[in-house]
């Protein structure tokens, strides 16, 4: 991103400590994490550090440049992940809470940003660490988790897409704060590649996702082509698209929807 590391900066003198003769000591960052919905403290997490590579300015898009290199860190007694900061975005492992980058900056104002977003198209989710205070070369940070809302849905075909070469399937889920829509989330392609239309077969199955639990979660499904066009060119071409109402999807309990198409 440039996107990731841009931020309004404060006018503040450089609050870095040095050592004689100007040499920098290198600040520790120390990040507290809390559940979004009960604010309880939450600790035995792990995280990692997530190497990217600075130079290509499509990275921060691409999940290809996250899945390799990480640095594991684990919480402290006092429930902290501390690290020494660099261009590394953070990740917590854990299965309940939503998947995000978590930006972590000692300089940057978090009332300017959103607490949570999503960034670019099909980026992956952010969330905004809050600088809580300092204390000599160490820096202190909250941050909240968000949950994750199990969903169950039943995907149910009635209409013949047998006139086009391949039809595929497919959903997303966005979620946003229902007291304030600055703050969103985005998960694409929740079935992944898709599922795959069989001409001869109507499909009528369900599968369990997960939404953004206590947010407000908009499901948007497609169906898409590989239809002819032109001569002996084969192009991507949607077919069928459509929204569900937005409606709050519990975290402590599975919602069940139904995709008619």
């Amino acid at each position: 991103m440039i996107l990731f590391f841009a931020g309004i900066f404060s006018c503040k003198k450089d609050s870095t400590d040095y050592l004689d003769g100007n040499q920098v000591l290198t600040p520790v960052y120390h990040v507290s994490f809390y559940d979004h919905k009960t604010g309880e403290k939450i600790t035995g997490l792990e995280a990692a550090l997530k190497n990217y590579n600075p130079a290509n300015p499509w990275a921060f898009y691409d999940n290809r440049y996250y899945t390799t290199g990480s640095v594991p860190i684990k919480s402290d007694a006092n429930g902290e992940i501390s690290f020494s900061p660099n261009t590394q975005p953070l990740t917590v492992n854990s299965p309940s809470y939503v998947e995000a980058l978590y930006y972590v900056n000692d300089k940057t104002d978090p009332i300017t940003h959103p607490v949570h977003t999503q960034e670019g198209s099909g980026g992956p989710n952010v969330v905004y660490a809050k600088l809580l205070r300092k204390e000599g070369n160490d820096f202190y940070f909250r941050a909240d988790l968000y949950r994750k809302a199990p969903v169950d849905i039943h995907i149910r075909q009635v209409s013949d897409y047998s006139d086009t070469l391949k039809a595929i399937f497919n959903a997303s889920i966005a979620g946003s704060d229902p007291s304030n829509t600055a703050n969103n989330f985005g998960i694409n392609d929740l079935l992944g590649e898709g599922i795959k239309l069989n001409p001869d077969k109507k499909i009528d199955t369900t599968i369990r996702v997960y939404g953004f639990g206590d947010y407000l979660n908009k499901v948007s499904w497609s169906v898409y082509g590989i239809v002819y066009d032109g001569w002996l060119d084969l192009s991507r071409k949607f077919i069928s698209t459509g929204d569900l109402e937005e409606k709050i999807f519990p975290s402590d309990t599975p919602t069940s929807i139904t995709i008619t198409f």
